[in-house]
């Protein structure tokens, strides 16, 4: 992914360098795959909760992903905003 023309407004190498933590795979899903477009380089998506058919039109999750972990099925996700990106998927309930 060519960042060149972000390189007067923003530190490229540090972008990439970034890992974010992200507790929820619903509503933050087109976020994470807006920053791995942005160049982010690294995420660790954490969620407890499996795609449920209403959250197809709600949360950017494709249908087949029905039943899949929210976290794994957004770590599949992320390559549309960036192939190079890696995704750290992690099913958990943080609220026990």
């Amino acid at each position: 992914m060519n960042l060149d023309r972000l390189r007067g407004v923003l530190d490229v190498a540090a972008v990439r360098a970034a890992h974010v933590g992200v507790t929820g795979a619903g509503g933050s899903a087109d976020l994470v795959v807006n920053l791995a477009r942005c160049g982010v380089g690294e995420f660790t998506v954490i969620d407890f909760d499996a795609v449920d058919e209403s959250n197809v039109t709600r949360q950017g999750h494709v249908a087949a992903a029905v039943g899949r972990s929210k976290a794994d099925a957004l770590a599949d996700r992320v390559p549309q905003g960036s192939p190079a990106a890696r995704v750290h998927p992690v099913r958990a309930d943080l609220t026990r």
